[in-house]
């Protein structure tokens, strides 16, 4: 299986999802490193580095719950478990970086189907991400609450 895997997580029950199938496609036996990250996106109008306090405080918040909920998965050998919070014009640019960086062999992403125009579209992150990621990425789209998709 997997011993390298980067999640991106943005708070919610998504997050939850995609952390499970992380879980699911690590390598029980030697171990996995968890990546989980948060990309605060910078409006154009600002420079990069600004600081954005109420934006990082939740990302923080968001990397911590992540952390706690990926922690209390049994039967999972976490062999480390690190947390990014990043500053990006675009997510999607900041996470095919991250995984460049960290050598992650998957990156796990949850998606919800979203409505534009009256047609069903994932936004513009998750198609980025399947074409520039160097490395497996997977997918999963829960259905909702009510059981519609």
């Amino acid at each position: 299986m997997y011993r390298r895997i980067l999640v991106p997580v943005h708070g919610g029950a998504l997050d939850h999802y995609a952390i499970d199938l992380a879980a699911s496609i690590a390598d029980h036996k030697g171990g996995t490193d968890l990546t989980l990250v948060y990309v605060v996106e910078v409006p154009q109008r600002l420079s990069l580095d600004s600081d954005l306090p109420c934006e990082i405080e939740d990302g923080e918040s968001v990397l911590q719950e992540a952390r706690r909920f990926a922690e209390s998965i049994k039967g999972v050998k976490w062999r480390k478990i690190a947390t990014e919070l990043l500053q990006a014009r675009m997510a999607s640019s900041a996470i095919v970086d991250e995984s460049i960086e960290r050598g992650a062999e998957a990156i796990v992403l949850a998606s919800a189907n979203r409505r534009r125009r009256g047609s069903l579209t994932q936004g513009e992150t998750v198609p980025f991400i399947l074409d520039h990621a160097p490395c497996t990425v997977m997918l999963v789209r829960p259905t909702t609450l009510d059981g519609n998709l």
